[in-house]
């Protein structure tokens, strides 16, 4: 009998919860604008972009009711939406909000103080980077295996990176008017310290840094934090291969962190700018609340800038992962209806999209997402890969972690790409020899995205504390 399903929110019983500003500040950028890195740029960061920025993240946009219980819908999607990412605040102060570390409450858009004090010290000593680099806040994006693991098992692995990725996407936008960097590289020990999270059952997972940089000091001692909850089973769940995988690409000290970092300064793949353009003025706030996950396409064809425009802006990733203007990723399309291009098999690596096969094959697109009608029934299947054993080579056990997170940047950013030319996408897994074996490729798939016309009406999500309310029959 398959355990109950995790809870999907880590909770702090014993904390107050701080409540954050209940409506999103007015004069955001629009999504265009955050997604092509032209948002007009702003040094001033309060608790309300503070907010803002985690509602578009990691905020609750959706409920419905289930005969288990209320089911919650993040505005960043998540595989089988099974929630398995938490979301941590590190700051100095802001206006409106004491120096500390915060736990972001998703459900109810607030804050649980887990230590006093100004700790931006400690976070740029894991992080291998001076001090004023620090900016004004760190978000720390934690994974919990077991949320995942309840279905997807030893594969939870993929899933936690995966999903960190498309929140970072939505995460990135949200703060693109201020100067912000993702890192990958970090001593696990001391964020999960600085945290207190529970090894091996919840991990760190990436960094974000935003605002200006400014004077840090040094850090207050570490005294005992409120207890976070994460279920009533979490403890007798453990994955093998899951915390195998996590403690190979562990970074033990500054010097390791600093050395990988520099390893990434030769690329894998280079990246080219959009040739096609979007001309929406919607903000940034609005698409993400717009998107959802695609439940059913009908056939109909996608505008051609899904390829000429959307393509190319979706990899257009960025972390200390990566050397500027690179990837590590390149892509497979099956493209079925797109104006302007005949359907077959694509291949866009290095800025360049090729058909190395015409033909229709929704079947074979259908069969290779474990028989999954939305990789055959939409305009378009993306299957984003990369060379494993190179990019391993050169960024260790830990560029497993790097390729994964760029996937799911690159989906994420897809989707709203796709919600601004007025379709859908979704994000599937598949068969991976059997991907390898038909495009054919050496290179190991990491995600598919598929993208198309919806066949239903989506409903939007709501504002913090006022997500939409779905019928107990219909989806997101």
């Amino acid at each position: 009998m398959k355990e109950p399903k995790p809870q999907q929110f880590k909770a702090y019983p014993n904390a107050p919860i701080i409540p954050l500003p209940p409506d999103l500040p007015a004069g955001g950028p629009t999504a265009v604008a955050a997604l092509e890195g032209s948002a007009r740029r702003q040094d001033e960061l309060d608790v309300s972009h503070l907010a803002a920025a985690l509602f578009l993240s990691a905020g609750v946009v959706r409920s419905r009711e289930q005969p288990h219980g209320a089911e919650w819908f993040r505005a960043a999607g998540s595989s089988g939406n099974l929630s398995p990412l938490e979301v941590y605040v590190i700051t100095g102060g802001l206006e409106g909000l004491h120096p500390g570390v915060y736990h972001y409450q998703s459900l109810e858009h607030g804050l649980v103080r887990l230590r006093e004090g100004d700790h931006r010290a400690r976070v740029g000593g894991a992080l291998a980077i001076p001090r004023q680099s620090i900016g004004a806040v760190a978000f720390v994006i934690s994974g919990i295996p077991w949320r995942a693991g309840w279905k997807y098992e030893e594969r939870t692995f993929r899933n936690l990176y995966r999903d960190a990725g498309t929140m970072l996407s939505q995460l990135l936008a949200a703060t693109a008017p201020h100067r912000r960097e993702l890192f990958l590289g970090f001593v696990d020990r001391e964020l999960s310290a600085l945290l207190d999270l529970p090894d091996p059952h919840e991990v760190p997972l990436a960094v974000v840094t935003v605002g200006s940089g400014q004077s840090v000091p040094d850090a207050p001692p570490l005294t005992e934090a409120p207890t976070g909850f994460l279920g009533n089973t979490h403890t007798l769940n453990v994955f093998p291969l899951v915390v195998a995988a996590q403690k190979a690409g562990e970074h033990l000290d500054a010097l390791a962190v600093a050395a990988w970092r520099a390893s990434a300064a030769e690329s894998i793949h280079r990246r080219a700018a959009s040739s096609g353009n979007s001309t929406s003025d919607e903000p940034l706030s609005d698409t993400i609340r717009r998107r959802g996950s695609a439940r059913r396409f009908r056939r109909g064809p996608a505008p051609k800038e899904l390829l000429t425009w959307a393509l190319p802006l979706g990899v257009r990733t960025e972390g200390d992962f990566l050397a500027p203007g690179a990837t590590l990723l390149e892509h497979h399309l099956l493209v079925h209806d797109v104006d302007g291009f005949a359907p077959g098999v694509f291949r866009f690596v290095d800025g360049a999209l090729v058909c190395t096969r015409e033909g229709d094959y929704r079947d074979e697109a259908t069969r290779l997402c474990l028989d999954q009608p939305l990789a055959g029934s939409g305009a378009v299947a993306v299957y984003h890969a990369t060379p494993l054993a190179r990019v391993i080579s050169r960024l260790g056990d830990r560029g497993y972690r790097a390729a994964l997170v760029e996937a799911g940047m690159v989906s994420g950013r897809l989707h709203l790409a796709a919600q601004l030319l007025g379709i859908g996408a979704s994000g599937l897994t598949f068969y991976d020899d059997e991907v390898r074996r038909f495009m054919p490729t050496e290179s190991d798939p990491l995600l598919v995205t598929t993208v198309g016309q919806l066949a239903y009406r989506a409903l939007g999500g709501g504002l913090p504390g006022r997500p939409t309310q779905l019928r107990p029959t219909g989806g997101t």
